[in-house]
């Protein structure tokens, strides 16, 4: 049966790092491990070459942000409304489900790391407003669920060290969202480490024990 490991979280916060530092000991490992990009699902990809992984070695990046940049990215960045949401359900229903038959039909014994999942569509709409939150917890019970929920988060200085160029009100807005998906979604795991060395090595020993306790039967 396939075990399938998803890493969400803001961009800056480390989650491609571990996603791609994880897959590769696991490879080295000798387990059968694929990488699957979840915004990118389509009937397309069923028939797609599967992406495994390469060895891959965690050096802290020392390189600085140029501080006279002045192109500034999401500057007029708005989250949508939950409205928007509840119009849009169907078609997160069909991703979602899409992206496990995939699973079931070309990855039935493999572990399968994602690069994004569902939360990560979630973040852009005002989960602030609690009278929409019963929407999302229901919404996200009737989604089949990945194995581990890796979701990734920093506090607000280290986002904006590693991506000084993104606007500040982008980087609040999300980061609050990020925080409020472990009480819509309690399977969830949150990351929240700050340093990316930290959380390779939560990560990795959450999955360790993880697929430990798989092999043992539980």
């Amino acid at each position: 049966m396939a075990v399938v490991i998803t890493y969400s979280g803001m961009v800056g916060s480390g989650k491609s790092v571990c996603s791609r530092y994880v897959g590769s000991e696991l490879t080295e490992a000798g387990l059968p491990v694929y990488y699957f990009r979840f915004r990118f699902i389509s009937l397309k990809s069923f028939f797609e070459k599967k992406q495994g992984f390469k060895k891959f070695t965690y050096k802290e990046d020392k390189q600085q942000p140029d501080p006279e940049s002045k192109k500034v990215r999401f500057q007029n960045f708005k989250l949508k409304s939950n409205l928007f949401f509840a119009a849009s359900m169907a078609y997160y229903f069909w991703k979602a489900y899409l992206f496990f038959f995939l699973i079931k039909v070309r990855y039935p014994k493999d572990i399968v790391i994602t690069d994004r999942y569902i939360y990560d569509h979630l973040v852009h709409y005002r989960l602030e407003q609690r009278g929409y939150r019963f929407l999302y917890r229901v919404f996200l019970k009737m989604l089949p669920e990945p194995d581990l929920a890796f979701v990734l988060t920093s506090d607000f200085e280290t986002i904006r060290r590693a991506r000084p160029s993104y606007a500040t009100e982008y980087v609040q807005l999300n980061l609050a969202n990020y925080n409020f998906i472990e009480e819509l979604y309690p399977g969830a795991i949150l990351v929240r480490e700050n340093q990316v060395k930290e959380k390779i090595e939560s990560v990795l020993n959450i999955v360790k024990a993880y697929l430990h306790k798989q092999k043992l039967g539980g």
